[in-house]
C-alpha cells in the first residue's frame, strides 16, 4: 500500500506545481517550483528505500542551501554579473526606433492633410520592409530581453 500512495502522491504533486507554474503570476517562481518538484520526488523515492524521510529531507536542504551560498559568493564576490549598462543600452535603442517610427508617421500624416494616399506599407498589410514598422516593432519585441535583463 506504501508503494501506491507514493506514486498517487508523487503524481498529484507533480500535476500540481506544473499546472500552479504555468499561472503568469507564478512565472518569475518557476525555478522554485522545478527544485520543488525534484526534492520531492527524491525524498520520497530516497526515503521510501531506506526509511529515512526527514533525514533525507534536512540533507536535501542543507545541499541547496551550500549551493545557494555557493552561487552567490561567487555572483556578488569574485565574478558579479551586472546588466545595468545593457539594459540603459537596450532601453535607449528602443526609445530611439520608436521615436523614429512616431516622427515618421507624424511626417507622413502632415504630408497626406488632403486625405490623399499614405504610403506606409502598414496600412496595405505589407510592413516587414516598411522603416515605419520596423522602429516600433523592435521596441515590442525586445520587450522579453528587458525583462531577463531587469
Amino acid at each position: 500500500m506504501e508503494e501506491v500512495i507514493i506514486v498517487v502522491s508523487t503524481f498529484t504533486v507533480g500535476f500540481c506545481t506544473t499546472l500552479a507554474k504555468q499561472h503568469p503570476k507564478m512565472k518569475p517562481y518557476e525555478y522554485g517550483f522545478r527544485v520543488f518538484l525534484l526534492t520531492f520526488g527524491y525524498v520520497m523515492v530516497s526515503g521510501y528505500s531506506t526509511g529515512k524521510f526527514t533525514d533525507t529531507a534536512v540533507n536535501r536542504f542543507v545541499f541547496i542551501a551550500l549551493g545557494a551560498a555557493v552561487s552567490l559568493g561567487i555572483n556578488i564576490g569574485i565574478y558579479p554579473i551586472w546588466a545595468g549598462e545593457d539594459l540603459h543600452n537596450l532601453v535607449a535603442k528602443n526609445f530611439a526606433g520608436v521615436a523614429n517610427s512616431l516622427e515618421g508617421c507624424v511626417d507622413e500624416y502632415l504630408k497626406c492633410m488632403e486625405y490623399e494616399r499614405i504610403s506606409s506599407r502598414i496600412l496595405l498589410y505589407q510592413p516587414s520592409d516598411d522603416p515605419l514598422y520596423s522602429g516600433y516593432r523592435a521596441a515590442v519585441e525586445a520587450s522579453a530581453q528587458e525583462q531577463t535583463l531587469v
